[in-house]
């Protein structure tokens, strides 16, 4: 009936017909094959991509509240925290209804917040369809981190609050873009939530953090004297989400 407008709306070039089976391997291959108890997590991601992913489009379509540039495309606040909102809904609603046991209110808590923040980032950043992919991946990364150590939950929820401050502070003090800001907030997340799993923690960020201020505050010094070059390149000293990725 046409009534969901991220699936029937779509008036740009997307690749997200193939993106979505991508997605489907993937998960398959972490959430079943590799461990079939993590089925809930498969369930969940999809969950949050089915729902949340038109809702947001929906809103933002007829809100249009808020809109803003990220990534070259786009969004409205209105749509993205429809998106967020809702991501948190669902995904507390898998963890309760499908997720182990083991698993009580804070678990619960603390895993909807860091799926909602994660996937958020990764609807936010994704262009041309991929968020099919990324939205997903977000899910499955957060849910089987809180899987192999519950007793972790606290940990995840704090690293999304300093990446959340990280990434604000860069962005207003114009080191990095609104999409150098959200991937650098996802990178800082993974450095410090994913520490007590297998490696990074403080020792690995303060490694990042160094690189990340030293060459932010040299690209600002003798700005009078780079105009010139900056005018002849591609980007300039305010980084984006690419040239994050690249030196994370």
């Amino acid at each position: 009936r046409k009534l969901f407008l991220g699936m029937h709306g779509i008036q740009r070039e997307t690749w997200g017909t193939v993106a979505f089976p991508v997605a489907l391997l993937v998960a398959l291959g972490v959430c079943w094959t590799a461990d079939p108890s993590r089925v809930y997590v498969l369930r969940t991601a999809f969950l949050v991509l089915a729902l949340s992913d038109p809702l947001a489009a929906f809103v933002g379509g007829r809100v249009g509240w808020g809109a803003f540039r990220v990534n070259g495309q786009t969004k409205t606040a209105a749509g993205t925290a429809a998106f967020v909102v809702s991501a948190a809904g669902l995904a507390g609603l898998g963890l309760w209804a499908w997720g182990p046991e083991a698993f009580g209110t804070a678990e619960i808590a603390s895993g909807a917040l860091v799926v909602a923040g994660l996937a958020g980032t990764a609807e936010a950043l994704a262009t041309k369809g991929w968020d099919n992919l990324w939205v997903v991946i977000a899910v499955i990364v957060a849910l089987v981190a809180l899987d192999r150590q519950p007793e972790a939950a606290g940990v995840l929820v704090l690293a999304l609050a300093v990446a959340v401050g990280f990434a604000w502070a860069a962005w207003r003090v114009g080191f990095l873009d609104l999409s150098g800001a959200l991937a650098a907030g996802v990178l800082a997340w993974g450095v410090l939530g994913l520490g007590p799993l297998a490696v990074g923690g403080w020792g690995w960020a303060a490694a990042g953090l160094t690189f990340f201020f030293t060459s932010s505050v040299l690209s600002k010094l003798g700005r009078r004297r780079k105009r010139d070059a900056e005018a002849r390149a591609a980007k300039g000293s305010r980084r984006d989400a690419g040239q994050v990725a690249a030196n994370g």
